[in-house]
C-alpha cells in the first residue's frame, strides 16, 4: 500500500512527499529492494547522484539479477562520470534482457558520453525501432547523427521531435545550424511558439532560442537582428555561468608559463605495436572536426571526436596510486608517467583495435602536449589555426553546454583565449618541431586535397582521395559583424 504511494507521489511530481514514504518503508524492511530503487530514482530525479548510488547499489546487493535496478544503477554511474561502471553494469543487464529498451537506452548514453557516436545509433536506433514514440531516444539518435556528419538523418530525427515543447527547445538549437535545403519546418514559427510556453521562462531555455533565433536572422541576412539576438543569448548564458574570468586567465597563464619555460621536451621511445595519437589542436570553431571528418575517410584512421582517453588514464594512474585524482596529465607526478601509459596503452587497444592512426580533436589537451609527447608513444600533433575574427564570431554564435567554454560569452574574453591558444601551440612547435603541423581552415577550404595529404605524411600513412568531399567554406563569416564586434578582436 505505501510503496504504491510512493510511486503515485511521484508521478504527480511530489518528490520530497515520495522520498519521505520510502524512507518510512524501509525503515520496517531495510531489505525492500522496489522501494530502494525508486529512493535512488527520486534521489536522481533531485539530481543527487550520490544518494541515489547508495541507494541502487543496496538494491543491486538484494536483487543482482533485476535489469531495471541494473539500468538504473548505470544511469547513476553515468550521472557520476563512472562510465566504465556503467558499461559493466549495462553488459549484465543485457545478458539478463539483452533487448530491453531502456537498458539499450542507456547503453546508448554510455557510448555517446564516450564519444563513440557509432556505437550510440545502433543502440539509439533499436530504441526508436521498438517504441517510435520514444521521443528522447530519437532526439539522442539525432544527436549521434549530427556528430557523425549524417546532416539529412539529423534532420528528420530533430523535426520529429518537435511536438513535445521539451524536446523542441534542445532541437531548435542544431536545426538552426542545419542546410537550409533540408528544413521542412519553419524554425522562426517554432521560435515564437515555444516562447509563449512555461518552458522560456528558465534562462538556459531562453539562451536556446536566442542563438537558434540568431542563427535564422544571420542566415536571412538581418545582421543586426542576428547580433542583438546573440548578445541576449550570451548574457543569459553568463549569467547562468557566473564565470570567474580572472581565476580562469591566472590558470591559463601559469599553464602558458610551463610551457615557455621548457627549452627542450623528451620525446616519448615509439612504439610498433600502438597506432599513432593524432591530436588536432586547434581554439573551439577553427575546423578542427572539418579536418578530422575528412582524415576518417582514410580506412587506416580511426575517429575519436573530442576523446577523454588522456584524461582517463591521468586520473586511473593517480586513483591507483592512492593520491587525489585530477585529470589534468600535466599535474601527475613524474614517478607515475609508466602507470599513466599503461592506462592509456590499454584504453587504445580497445578504441582503436586495429587502425593506425587514432585520432583526438579535445582542445583542452593543448596545455598538455609536453607531456603527452613524452610519455605517449607515436604521439604527432596539428595544430589548426583559423582567421581570429571568424573564430571569434563562431564562439559567439555557439551554443555551449552551461559551465563549458565560459570565454565564449564575452568578446574580449574570447579574443584573449585565442590569443593564449596561439601563443601556447606557437610554443609547443618550436619545441617539437618533428612532430608538429601546422595548419589553416582557409588553407583547408581552397584545396583539401593537399591538407591531407600532409597530414597522412605527417603519420606515415597512405594519402586517399578527398575528391568530391566538399568543404563548407565558412571564411569572411564575420565581415557583416565587425561594426558590432568593434575593438574587442584584435589581430597582430
Amino acid at each position: 500500500m505505501k510503496f504504491g504511494e510512493a510511486r503515485r507521489l511521484r508521478q504527480q511530481g511530489k518528490t520530497d512527499k515520495a522520498i519521505a514514504t520510502c524512507q518510512h518503508i524501509l525503515r520496517k524492511n531495510p531489505d525492500y529492494s522496489a522501494a530502494l530503487q525508486l529512493l535512488g530514482l527520486l534521489y536522481m530525479d533531485k539530481e543527487d547522484p550520490n544518494l541515489a548510488l547508495s541507494c541502487l547499489t543496496r538494491a543491486a546487493m538484494h536483487n543482482p539479477d533485476d535489469h531495471t535496478i541494473l539500468t538504473s544503477l548505470a544511469a547513476v554511474y553515468l550521472a557520476l562520470d563512472a562510465d566504465e561502471m556503467a558499461d559493466r553494469t549495462l553488459a549484465h543487464a543485457r545478458e539478463i534482457r539483452p533487448n530491453d529498451a531502456n537498458t539499450l537506452f542507456a547503453l546508448g548514453q554510455v557510448h555517446a558520453k564516450a564519444n563513440n557516436p557509432a556505437e550510440a545509433v545502433e543502440c539509439f536506433a533499436a530504441v526508436v525501432e521498438s517504441n517510435s514514440k520514444h521521443i528522447a531516444a530519437r532526439y539522442a539518435l539525432a544527436s549521434c547523427h549530427a556528430e557523425l556528419g549524417h546532416e539529412e538523418q539529423a534532420v528528420r530525427l530533430y523535426e520529429s521531435t518537435l511536438q513535445d515543447a521539451e524536446h523542441a527547445s534542445h532541437a531548435i538549437w542544431p536545426l538552426s545550424q542545419a542546410s537550409k535545403d533540408l528544413l521542412s519546418v519553419d524554425l522562426m514559427q517554432i521560435h515564437d511558439r515555444l516562447s509563449e510556453t512555461k518552458i522560456a521562462k528558465n534562462p538556459e531555455t531562453r539562451a536556446r532560442l536566442c542563438f537558434a533565433k540568431a542563427a535564422v536572422f544571420d542566415r536571412r541576412n538581418q545582421h543586426d537582428e542576428a547580433w542583438l539576438s546573440l548578445t541576449e543569448a550570451n548574457r543569459l548564458m553568463e549569467t547562468l555561468n557566473a564565470p570567474d574570468h580572472d581565476a580562469r586567465r591566472e590558470a591559463a597563464g601559469r599553464r602558458l608559463h610551463v610551457a615557455l619555460g621548457s627549452e627542450t621536451v623528451s620525446i616519448c621511445k615509439p612504439d610498433t605495436d600502438m597506432p599513432v595519437s593524432l591530436f588536432l589542436l586547434g581554439p573551439s570553431r577553427s575546423g578542427k572536426t572539418t579536418l578530422e571528418m575528412l582524415m576518417s575517410l582514410n580506412a587506416q584512421v580511426q575517429r575519436g571526436f573530442e576523446s577523454k582517453i588522456v584524461q582517463s588514464a591521468t586520473r586511473a594512474a593517480f586513483q591507483t596510486a592512492g593520491l587525489l585524482a585530477s585529470s589534468r596529465l600535466a599535474d601527475l607526478p613524474g614517478d607515475l608517467s609508466d602507470r599513466f601509459r599503461d592506462n592509456y596503452r590499454r584504453q587504445l587497444v580497445r578504441l582503436a583495435p586495429s587502425a593506425p592512426v587514432y585520432t583526438n580533436t579535445n582542445p583542452h589537451l593543448v596545455a598538455d602536449v609536453g607531456r603527452i609527447a613524452a610519455t605517449v608513444p607515436n604521439a604527432r600533433f596539428v595544430f589548426f589555426e583559423r582567421d581570429t575574427h571568424d573564430t571569434a564570431l563562431r564562439m559567439f554564435a555557439k551554443l555551449y553546454k552551461p559551465h563549458t567554454n565560459e570565454y565564449a560569452q564575452r568578446l574580449d574574453e574570447i579574443a584573449a583565449y585565442i590569443s593564449w591558444y596561439q601563443e601556447m601551440a606557437r610554443a609547443w612547435m618550436s619545441r617539437l618541431p618533428d612532430l608538429s603541423l601546422s595548419l589553416s581552415y582557409e588553407a583547408m577550404v581552397k584545396d583539401p586535397t593537399a591538407t591531407i595529404e600532409s597530414v597522412c605524411r605527417h603519420c606515415g600513412i597512405g594519402v586517399h582521395d578527398v575528391t568530391g568531399n566538399v568543404v563548407f567554406d565558412d571564411i569572411g563569416c564575420s565581415e557583416p559583424y565587425l561594426q558590432h564586434m568593434g575593438n574587442a578582436i584584435k589581430t597582430d
